[in-house]
């Protein structure tokens, strides 16, 4: 009997130690993630896709540790995913993640999760999106003579052709492109050069494909060897032809030249180069900076050269030559003949849309008089975004008994020029731009009450309660200390909360941030709570158990 009570302790002791390693097990798994895929525009699932998860070194993700996973949806439109689990996280020391979402032909998605606890389950739908225009800027356009340095393009010599192409894409959450994903952070942009003689005819084109990486840009060179003299129109074009744009428009630079014969000699001639325009994605109402370089100089009869003024004159004008900004200015001479020297001037365009920026350039100087003096033109096709329509705001006042709380209707409520009177509800809806704006509230044998708020791109719900005639007499009490009751109750009521500014209403704008797990974990930290104290249930089980196999 001994042997057998031995056994029975033994085993009890094992399935003891059996439910607590399970019971650590469960205690210890981490958040489990299910992320769908959906098209935004279309709200069909999206299969195929990739998930790429890594651990932050910091809280902003600014660099990462080690990968966590690579998953792919495959046919399904849907991955499910666990975080590691880390004991010493906790609601206000949470891991951070970098997670990245691809789609072949979508915008990628990228977030940094941030997570604490375990025992849970979150799920998100992920709605991809294409970008709905897409136009890639260019600048630093330039002509120039291969062979003799800044000097005028001339018959039978190579003329160097080069300028800069801008991403169509722009503005990355994450700092850091995964390495392999690069495909979906470029845009595939055909550049195409076209030059066209006096009459209009094209006399050379040629294009390249670039695949130009978000938030950058890549250089392009041409060639050419003019066979003839004369006035050349010479133009880069570019246009995106990547899937992950929705639709998309050309942007393009083009420069007017002469085509000399022989090389200047006894004549003046300038240069205007490297045309761009800064922010390369500007927006309507901000200043854009207006950079080129120029060089003018005299040729003698021995190609001696003597650096001269430039007289430049500037136009922004729109596809239908309407003329938007006109000005003119005479620029000092290089320090040398050789280096090309930066000019720049401020526009700021009012309304979006698409311009062109022309400079024109010509030799200023009584050396030049009688002489062979050109003007060399550049232009720079340039897209300026709407200013964003100021959203409409719902402002809902809700006026209410002091007293009571209930609901008062026929309110009369003046919100800045605006009037209405509340409803059945004791509710009145206005639309609002934003901005900050008086109001006041009014009923018979009810005080007024007024004050202001202020709107932003959300709406927001007034709460408003009125105090009754009779009400308000019974409280004058406070006048008998010093006669000041009016006063004592005015400045009490500027303290009461009147206003709830964001409060939510019926049609409220949710606003989705990217720190989903904590917000959507609900009571995990209660569930750690009670899974600790059932696990120290068992140790003392445990306990118990030994102490009772080794007395017998």
């Amino acid at each position: 009997m001994k042997t057998k009570k031995s056994s029975m302790n033994k085993i009890g002791l094992f399935f003891a130690f059996a439910i607590l390693m399970i019971a650590s097990v469960i205690a210890v798994s981490g958040v489990m993630q299910t992320d769908k895929f959906f098209d935004s525009s279309t709200g069909s699932a999206l299969t195929g896709v990739r998930s790429l998860l890594y651990s932050c070194n910091d809280v902003g993700c600014s660099t990462f540790g080690s990968q966590v996973h690579d998953l792919n949806s495959g046919s399904s439109n849907q991955i499910q995913f666990q975080y590691p689990y880390n004991p010493s996280s906790t609601s206000s020391n949470k891991d951070s993640y970098a997670h990245y979402l691809f789609k072949q032909c979508y915008l990628p998605k990228e977030f940094v999760e941030k997570v604490w606890g375990g025992d849970t389950s979150v799920q998100f739908n992920n709605n991809f999106n294409k970008a709905p225009s897409c136009h890639s800027p260019i600048d630093s356009f330039s002509v120039t003579n291969a062979n003799y340095v800044n000097e005028p393009v001339i018959i039978n010599m190579v003329a160097k052709l080069g300028a800069d192409v801008h991403s169509a894409f722009t503005n990355a959450e994450l700092t850091q492109v995964p390495s392999g994903t690069e495909d979906h952070y470029s845009v595939e942009t055909k550049v195409t050069l076209e030059i066209r003689n006096s009459n209009g005819n094209v006399v050379h084109s040629q294009t390249k494909t670039l695949n130009i990486l978000m938030d950058t840009s890549q250089p392009v060179e041409f060639s050419w060897t003019p066979q003839v003299k004369g006035d050349y129109e010479i133009e880069v074009k570019t246009e995106i032809t990547d899937c992950q744009c929705q639709s998309s428009f050309s942007q393009n630079s083009a420069k007017v030249i002469e085509v000399w014969e022989a090389r200047p000699q006894n004549q003046c001639y300038t240069l205007i180069n490297d045309l761009e325009a800064t922010p390369e994605f500007a927006e309507a109402g901000k200043p854009v900076t207006v950079s080129y370089t120029k060089i003018s100089n005299y040729v003698d009869a021995v190609f001696a050269k003597t650096a001269i003024p430039t007289r430049v004159a500037y136009a922004v004008t729109d596809n239908n030559e309407n003329i938007f900004f006109l000005s003119q200015d005479v620029i000092r001479a290089n320090s040398n003949t050789m280096d090309p020297e930066t000019v720049s001037f401020t526009w700021t365009p009012r309304v979006g849309g698409n311009y062109n920026i022309a400079v024109g350039g010509v030799g200023e100087s009584s050396l030049c008089v009688g002489k062979t003096n050109p003007e060399d033109i550049a232009v720079l096709g340039f897209f300026v975004s709407h200013l964003p329509a100021p959203q409409l705001s719902d402002v809902t006042f809700v006026v209410t008994d002091s007293k009571t709380s209930n609901v008062l209707q026929g309110a009369s409520v003046m919100f800045g020029v605006q009037n209405g009177m509340t409803d059945s509800s004791g509710k009145v809806k206005f639309k609002s731009n934003p901005g900050t704006y008086e109001w006041k509230v009014e009923k018979d044998n009810y005080k007024s009450k007024d004050g202001s708020v202020t709107v932003s791109n959300q709406n927001l719900t007034v709460n408003v309660a009125l105090a009754a005639i009779e009400d308000d007499d019974e409280d004058d009490g406070d006048e008998d200390n010093g006669g000041n009751g009016d006063d004592k109750k005015k400045k009490s009521a500027k303290k009461l909360n009147f206003i709830e500014l964001n409060a939510p209403t019926s049609d409220a704008q949710v606003v989705y941030t990217e720190e989903p797990l904590t917000n959507k974990k609900g009571n995990a930290d209660v569930a750690m709570w009670v899974l600790i104290i059932g696990s120290v249930l068992i140790l003392l089980a445990v306990l118990f158990l030994v102490a009772v196999a080794m007395r017998r």
